[in-house]
C-alpha cells in the first residue's frame, strides 16, 4: 500500500482520510517512509516542516530561498518560468489579467475549469442585454445557491461558489461582451505548456501537483 496521509484531500467527497492508518492496522503492516526530497531547497523544506515535521531535504540539495513580499511588490518581480499558486482560482484570474495588461504572457492551469466557466457565461448571458445585466444574473443565481448551501451546511460548496462568482467578476471587468469573456477564458485557462519557460504559470496548488519550477510564488490570501 502506497500513499501519503498529508495529501488526503477528498474528505469532502466522503473519502476516508484515515484509510492508510486503517489499512496498516488491518494488514499488520510495517511502514517504510519516503520522507526525503531531492528536488526542494533546504530552506523550502524547513518551511514545509511547520506542517509536515518528518519531511527532510537530501544532503546534496541546494539551499533554496524563502522571501515574503506584499502584493504590490510581487508582480514586478514575477518572471517567465515562475509559478503563482493559490488555494482558490479567483485570485489567479486577477493576477493573470494584471500580467496580460502589462504585456506578459500568462496561463492558468485547468482547461476543465475554463469549460465550466464558459458554460456559466452562456447560461447567465441569456436574456442579458449588457454586461451589467449579465452580472446581475450571476448575483441572483449566487444568492439562491448560497441560501441553499447554507441550509444544507455545505461550507465547501459555499467557498466554491464564491470562488466562481469572483472569478467571473474579475474576467468581466475588462470585457464589453460575454463573447469577449469567452475569448479571454479560452486564452487564459489551458493545460498546454504548463511550466513553459516563456510564460508565467498560474495554478491552484492541486493542479500544480507533480510540476516543478525554479521559483514559486504562494499566495497567502
Amino acid at each position: 500500500v502506497v500513499g501519503d496521509p498529508n495529501q488526503a484531500i477528498y474528505g469532502f467527497r466522503g473519502a476516508d482520510s484515515k484509510s492508510l492508518a486503517r489499512l496498516q492496522q488491518e494488514l499488520q503492516a510495517g511502514a517504510l517512509g519516503l520522507t526525503t526530497t531531492y528536488r526542494c531547497g533546504k530552506a523550502i523544506v524547513a518551511e514545509a516542516q511547520q506542517f509536515v515535521p518528518h519531511f527532510e531535504a537530501g544532503e546534496g540539495n541546494s539551499e533554496g530561498e524563502i522571501k515574503r513580499v506584499i502584493r504590490e511588490d510581487m508582480l514586478p518581480l514575477v518572471a517567465y518560468g515562475d509559478f503563482i499558486l493559490s488555494r482558490l482560482n479567483a485570485p489567479l484570474a486577477g493576477y493573470a489579467m494584471q500580467l496580460l495588461r502589462s504585456q506578459r504572457r500568462a496561463r492558468i492551469a485547468g482547461r476543465d475549469i475554463g469549460q465550466g466557466l464558459k458554460t456559466l457565461v452562456r447560461r447567465f448571458a441569456k436574456g442579458a442585454a449588457d454586461m451589467e445585466a449579465f452580472l446581475a444574473n450571476v448575483e441572483v443565481h449566487a444568492q439562491k445557491q448560497r441560501a441553499r448551501f447554507l441550509a444544507l451546511k455545505w461550507e465547501s460548496k459555499i467557498t466554491e461558489l464564491e470562488d466562481t462568482v469572483e472569478t467571473l467578476g474579475t474576467i468581466a471587468e475588462g470585457c464589453e461582451t460575454t463573447q469577449e469573456m469567452e475569448q479571454v477564458i479560452d486564452a487564459l485557462f489551458t493545460d498546454d505548456g504548463l511550466g513553459d519557460k516563456g510564460m508565467v504559470t498560474l495554478s491552484s496548488v492541486h493542479k500544480a501537483k507533480g510540476l516543478e519550477a525554479d521559483r514559486v510564488w504562494l499566495l497567502q490570501e
